[in-house]
């Protein structure tokens, strides 16, 4: 599981498109859920928080072998 910060940015929202059409699972952490509503995939998972927020953070963590 690849977690990506940022996805709804420049950057990140490309890396997110290229990680779903290799068919990576991929976490994104959002500060907003209804921010990130134009990716649908099955690989996709979608965590609500910031980094502020340890149970948020811990919660996107989980699992996760790689951050971007």
């Amino acid at each position: 599981m690849i977690l990506i910060t940022g996805a709804i940015g420049q950057i990140g929202s490309l890396v997110v498109e290229h990680l779903l059409n290799m068919n990576v699972p991929v976490r994104v952490f959002v500060r907003d859920k209804n921010a990130f509503k134009d990716f649908h995939n099955s690989s996709l998972e979608m965590t609500e928080g910031t980094f502020e927020d340890r149970k948020t953070l811990k919660k996107a963590v989980k699992g996760v072998e790689l951050l971007f």
